[in-house]
């Protein structure tokens, strides 16, 4: 598996986890080590996205400025890239 791999298999991991745990708040909102949870995987979430994409770039178009969305929307899709 190649690092990009195991980077966006981390990051489907932790917004796993943020979902999860927001559905959670949702039932039981004064829960403190749920919220605890909630934030220790938000901020994990926010630094690898921000790793990942200085690294590979966008994960998708809500990830960009209005400026950038151009550039994206340009590129090669996905599937069109070669893997390396």
């Amino acid at each position: 598996m190649s690092e990009r791999e195991k980077l966006l298999l981390e990051l489907m991991k932790l917004d796993l986890a943020v979902q999860d745990s927001a559905l959670f708040l949702d039932l039981r909102p004064k829960d403190s080590c749920a919220l605890d949870y909630f934030f220790r995987h938000l901020c994990a979430y926010d630094e690898k996205k921000s790793l990942y994409e200085c690294t590979y770039g966008p994960l998708s178009n809500r990830s960009l400025d209005a400026q950038e969305y151009a550039r994206y929307a340009c590129e090669a899709f996905p599937w069109e890239r070669r893997c390396d």
